[in-house]
Order: structure tokens, then sequence, then C-alpha cells
């Protein structure tokens, strides 16, 4: 009986011996995975691509990379939203790491799409607390603000929008009770830009709670539905300006019921 307790108390102890030497391995394993990642994976170098506007210098600052970081320890979404906000006229970015010792950056940049005016005056809902645009501000075809602009920008004119607590790199801000016009807007300049017509419209006015005006061709006072599909919208006035108003000046009406466009020539 005696002999047969000590049997199972060396086999015990044998047990526990290889539990603890099965750990110690496992914990060396992961320490050696650990250096060799610390040590072997660090970054050399970075490519850039698709960027005109900034330099290949400026992308890399703004996501904060340096040489000899870990790529394991690289927080890629972070370092994107730093480049975007730091970075207004970069709309899009990947950013991929490439083993053993690379970075691949690759950015979309936008031109200003339009010219957002400051508003005349605080209107009624607005608190009196709230931060409104001092200056007129270049957008993207995406609402983000890129830059205040200046008396040469380029771009749409946008009127009737009141612009709250501007900064580059964020989206364009308006009161709630212009929510639905800042989002025919983004539509508008959204549709503009798939159909390449950007350059076809010159103004976009907001101010009124019925339509909203545009200046097409530099020949017509467009009024369109904020409702209405604008795609199906923009696609009709094409149409008509080119196969039953060229050569013609006037206003063209888009908001009607009963028919898809109406013209009133000056």
């Amino acid at each position: 009986m005696s002999a047969g307790r000590n049997s199972r108390r060396r086999r015990r102890k044998r047990g526990w011996g290889s539990q603890l030497l099965r750990v110690l391995c496992v914990l060396a394993l992961g320490a050696a995975l650990y250096y060799g990642a610390t040590v072997f994976f660090q970054v050399e170098t970075v490519a850039v691509s698709g960027n005109s506007r900034y330099t290949q210098e400026q992308i890399i600052e703004a996501a904060g990379i340096q040489t000899g970081d870990n790529l394991f320890r690289m927080n890629k979404n972070r370092m994107a939203q730093d480049v975007l906000q730091k970075l207004p006229y970069i709309e899009e970015l990947t950013i991929r790491r490439g083993y053993p010792n690379s970075v691949i950056i690759q950015v979309k940049e936008w031109a200003a799409a339009a010219r957002v005016e400051k508003p005349d005056a605080r209107p009624d809902y607005v608190d009196e607390t709230a931060e409104l645009a001092q200056e007129d501000w270049l957008i993207s075809v995406g609402g983000k603000l890129l830059e205040t602009a200046s008396a040469d920008s380029q771009g749409i004119e946008v009127t009737g929008l009141t612009v709250l607590a501007p900064r580059a790199g964020t989206g364009l801000a308006v009161p709630q009770e212009e929510q639905g016009k800042l989002s025919a807007l983004l539509t508008l300049l959204q549709n503009l830009n798939t159909r390449e017509e950007l350059d076809r419209v010159s103004l976009v006015d907001l101010s009124s709670a019925a339509c909203m005006v545009l200046r097409y061709d530099g020949r017509f006072t467009v009024k369109m539905s904020y409702s209405k599909d604008i795609g199906y919208q923009l696609r009709v006035l094409a149409e008509v300006a080119k196969d039953q108003l060229e050569g013609q000046t006037g206003t063209v009406d888009l908001t009607q019921k009963d028919y898809a466009a109406g013209f009133t020539p000056d």
C-alpha cells in the first residue's frame, strides 16, 4: 500500500513538472516572437501614391510615421483619421503594411467643388451662442470643408446655408432646420461630379424653402425640387437644354407635378 501511494505521488509531481515546462515553453516562444517582431518588422520605407497637391513628406508627417516604427504596433485607423483631418484635400486613403519593413499609402485627392458663402445674417432658429462662419468656405464633392476661400477661388457659388463652426477637414455643418437643403446640395454635387458636369453649374441658391435655384450653362435659371430625384432632374435638364432649347435663354422649371420641365424664355 505504501509503495503504491509513493508511486502516485511521484507521478503527480512529474505531471506538475511537465505542465510547468509547457507553460514556460509557451512563454518563451511568445517572448521570442515579440522580440522578433520588434527587431525585424520595423519601418524602413514608406511609399505614397495618388498625391498631387500634397507631397509625400507632408502625408507621412500627417500620418505620424517614422523610420524604425514597429509595423505591428501601427494603428492604421488613427493614422488615416489624422491624415484626413490635417490634409483636407485628401478625401480617401488606404494604409497597408508591406512586410517585412514598408508602409504603403494610397490617397485620393479632391479639388474644390463649391464655394459656400458665409451667412448674411443669423436666422431666428439659430441660437445666439452658435458660431457662424465669418468667411466663405471651399468644400469637396462630399461636403468636406477644405479651406477658406480666397478672392480668386474656383467652384460653384452656394448661397442660402448657415455654416456652423467651420473647421478645415471636417464636414459642412448647418442647423437642423437646413439639413434637408444640405442633403440636396451634396446629392446635387455628387450627381454633377458623376456626370462630369460640375463646370456647367455656376450658382446654387438654397435660400428658398420651396426649391433650389441653379444657374446652368450660363443661359438658364433652373428651379429644382428638393424632394424629387435629383439625378432624374439633371438628366431631364441636360436633354431639354440640348434638344429643345439650344441657343435660347430663360427659366427652366423642374418642380411641376404634371410635366417634367417647363420653360419661360427671357
